[in-house]
């Protein structure tokens, strides 16, 4: 195996495998990644059993092979290396890298002992654009669970229906629902529910979303096709919890704000809120908020007041500021709405004008305040 490849295609490859090798893995041969090279390609792969990565790179082959590497000993001498022409070449089954700065050998392993890698997935081929299936991820991955025994909600739900695409995400703190109505003419209805790290790492390429070559959706795992990379996944076999039965449908009071100035004054008065709850204090009135924090444990205390309209009787209400902070950033119009009903039930955030053939709302779950 021997081939010349410019740094920065070859380091822009390792950046891509580096999102699915695992950190720390019970079976120490998934910290390697494959190359492979043929032609005029080099084929860089790696998975987690659960989640794979297989990207392509333009290189110069002069001898053909496959090898099997340290994924990051490999990015790490790519990444110190300047813009520069690099030779490798395969030896024994330890690796030569040459540039004009110097030499540096890594051993590997054969190919034959790293998991097969997937490279296509049969099934049915979904119609969605690169820039549109972005946006949905952005918009909800950031409610995921992380814990672990709920495995439905440790990724989001993509609901396909033959005129429109929704996909949803909660932990029971908070939820994130975005419906695209984009016609599409879809041929096929389903529900499945996509890990989080494969749509985190899709979202990596967001250059590259534009060319999305397709989706496609087997019996138990979907395939994202960029071209030069594609990602493939297993899909979580569980079924996700009714999250409409959680959206309410009768909250009658509702506050509208300006965005930025509620997330700037929620930052600063949560530096002063309690390090476990986060939790801010938002007393509302017809013209405006009153938000303050209070931790007895440091004796910190902090209150500021912004213009609002809220056209109804006061009412106090708690947060934890970290979520709503996030819920914030995630709505894109100058002015928001909270639809509510008591300090004890749910909320829903959502901006004031609503992109086209698009319905994004957020529901946040209060905390019981302390008098």
């Amino acid at each position: 195996m021997q081939f010349t490849v410019k740094q920065e295609d070859m380091w822009k490859g390792m950046q891509a495998v580096l999102s699915i090798v695992p950190a720390k893995s019970a079976l120490p041969i998934l910290s390697n990644a494959v190359f492979e090279n043929s032609e005029d390609i080099i084929s860089i792969s790696a998975t987690d059993l659960d989640v794979s990565l297989s990207t392509r790179i333009p290189a110069q082959t002069i001898r053909e092979g496959a090898i099997i590497l340290p994924a990051k000993k490999i990015a790490d001498v790519l990444r110190e290396l300047p813009s520069t022409p690099l030779e490798f070449s395969l030896e024994n089954e330890q690796m030569t890298i040459s540039s004009s700065y110097g030499t540096y050998k890594i051993l590997g392993f054969k190919k034959d002992e790293y998991p097969e890698v997937p490279q296509k997935v049969e099934g049915t081929d979904i119609g969605i654009e690169g820039p549109s299936l972005q946006r949905m991820i952005e918009k909800t991955i950031f409610a995921v669970s992380i814990d672990e025994t709920r495995p439905a909600l440790n990724g989001v739900l993509w609901q396909i229906k033959r005129d429109e695409m929704r996909m949803v995400a909660t932990d029971g703190h908070r939820l994130a629902k975005l419906v695209n109505t984009v016609p599409r003419n879809q041929t096929v209805e389903k529900e499945i529910i996509i890990p989080t790290k494969a749509l985190s790492c899709l979202s990596r390429f967001r250059s590259e979303m534009g060319e999305l070559k397709r989706v496609t959706l087997g019996q138990n795992h979907i395939l994202f096709d960029l071209g030069s990379t594609r990602i493939y996944s297993r899909l979580i076999a569980e079924t996700y919890p009714n999250y409409e039965r959680v959206i309410p449908t009768t909250n009658d009071k509702k506050l509208i704000v300006n965005k930025e100035a509620l997330s700037a004054s929620v930052k600063r008065v949560s530096v002063l809120s309690n390090a476990i709850t986060h939790q801010i204090r938002l007393s509302l009135k017809g013209d405006g908020i009153v938000l303050s924090a209070l931790d007895r444990e440091i004796g910190g205390e902090a209150k500021e007041e912004i213009a609002a309209d809220f056209s109804n009787d006061p009412m106090d209400i708690g947060y934890n500021a970290q979520y709503l902070l996030e819920i914030l950033s995630h709505i894109e119009s100058e002015d928001v709405i909270f639809e509510l009903s008591t300090p004890t039930t749910a909320g829903l955030v959502y901006p004031i004008r609503q992109k086209e053939h698009e319905e994004y709302v957020c529901l946040i779950m209060p905390l019981r305040l302390k008098d």
